[in-house]
């Protein structure tokens, strides 16, 4: 209740307007202390939040962003090839899911490439063409330690697993009747094959760039098809991939390998055969999510064959084999939101 009354002197207050108000200013600042203490917590794990896990002094700076450079979607694709058995002319409808990726501490990497297509196109291993139709799968993914997380150059150490699955077939033949027509390994009938690799090198991280060179051993597995056997290619190799966050992606590798010496009793030989393999692809991302990648790639095979009776030795190489392609993807996400 205010107080009215006046003292002697003008403008002045009686004691006991002037404890009243006193009493009045003590409150308002005790409640403004008590609300600024409610909220020293709260910004206190606010800023904690923006720490670095296991930060908790002064200079601590805010955890780095995970890099990713991935894309996803429906694909089109055709491309060119040359084989022993004829050179072939393919195209494919599908999905694809692939890029790289880094944890926030920038310590493990993550790279995969995943596809799914329905594949058709026309293999010269006869006149007229060959139509062939069917499916292809690809699958492979590589995680990697960098040993020094906090820098932008580090050691690096990965392993891979992967696979690729071709089932191609004439529409107006069986499974059981691709023999009856010339050569189609490699290209048609069923055709596996699988990969096992470990890496070792240099990587270069930061907020919007990754580079790796590595050199790597891999184990290289065919399965046997109808004019071919089962084959596994021991090797090595080196590699560099170079990839900018949300725009390109660019790979590069090399590799030699070796296969164990298949004796044929029979014909009284031995045969080891050695395989040689370069690729090259290029990846650019729009700035609407659409994606298109071009690769090439080029092997040969040697073969160095011993005939036990007689001892003669045969070398011989065959031609090379070279692929090139061009792909286009579509975000298809970004039209389902």
């Amino acid at each position: 209740m205010e107080i009215l009354e006046r003292h002697g002197a003008p403008g002045g207050l009686s004691a006991a307007a002037r404890l009243y108000s006193l009493l009045r200013m003590r409150s308002g600042l005790t409640v403004a202390l008590l609300c600024a203490a409610a909220a020293a917590p709260d910004a206190a794990r606010a800023q904690e939040d923006r720490l670095a896990p296991g930060c908790a002094g002064p200079g601590c700076a805010a955890p780095m962003a995970p890099f990713d450079n991935t894309v996803r979607g429906a694909i089109a694709d055709g491309g060119v090839g040359t084989a022993m058995v004829g050179d072939s002319l393919m195209f494919e409808i599908g999905a694809a899911w692939s890029g790289l990726r880094a944890r926030p501490d920038r310590r493990w990497m993550l790279q995969w490439d995943a596809q799914l297509a329905t594949r058709g196109g026309y293999l010269a291993n006869e006149h007229p063409y060959l139509f062939l139709i069917g499916g292809h799968e690809l699958a492979w993914a590589e995680i990697g330690r960098r040993f020094a997380a906090s820098r932008p150059w580090s050691a690096y150490a990965g392993a891979r697993l992967g696979n690729e699955v071709f089932l191609m077939k004439h529409p107006g033949l069986a499974w059981s009747d691709l023999d009856t027509v010339n050569n189609v390994d490699r290209v048609g009938g069923a055709v596996a094959s699988g990969l096992i690799r470990v890496d070792a090198g240099a990587s270069f991280l930061d907020d919007w760039r990754s580079l790796l060179l590595v050199i790597f051993l891999q184990e290289e597995l065919h399965a046997a098809e109808t004019n071919t056997p089962a084959q596994a290619f021991a090797g090595i190799g080196v590699g560099a991939r170079l990839d900018l966050a949300h725009r390109l992606t660019a790979s590069a590798e090399a590799s030699w390998g070796v296969e164990p010496e298949r004796r044929d009793s029979l014909r009284g030989f031995t045969d080891r055969t050695t395989h040689l393999a370069a690729s090259l692809t290029v990846r650019q991302t729009f700035r609407n999510g659409m994606w298109a990648t071009v690769s090439a790639s080029i092997a040969r095979d040697s073969d160095h064959v011993v005939y036990s009776g007689s001892g003669n030795v045969y070398d011989t190489t065959n031609a090379p084999q070279f692929g090139a392609a061009l792909l286009y993807g579509v975000p298809l996400e970004r039209y389902f939101k």
